[in-house]
């Protein structure tokens, strides 16, 4: 996992995994979508912040951030991580 910032995030190609990072403050996990210049872009919410129960995961639907945060800072998940974070999910036996 690395830290970068928004205009290096923005270069990053669609379907990069992160999340946004404020010092010692990880928020929720998402996948990136198209860059919108100048400095937004499209996303899509892994866990996503409903408060209907029971919800059902929509993996198709994304969002536009529009947050214009010039100083945000994104730690994006590499391959490695990514991997790692799957075979956790994979060993789970407590699925409902």
């Amino acid at each position: 996992m690395r830290l970068v910032n928004l205009k290096e995030f923005l270069e990053l190609p669609a379907g990069t995994l992160f999340c946004k990072y404020e010092p010692h403050l990880y928020q929720e996990l998402m996948i990136k979508g198209e860059s919108l210049p100048p400095r937004d872009f499209l996303y899509q919410d892994l866990v996503p912040l409903e408060e209907d129960f029971p919800y059902e995961l929509d993996l198709q639907c994304g969002a536009r951030d529009g947050c214009f945060e010039e100083k945000q800072m994104f730690a994006v998940l590499d391959k490695k991580d990514f991997q790692a974070i799957l075979l956790r999910l994979l060993a789970l036996d407590c699925y409902i």
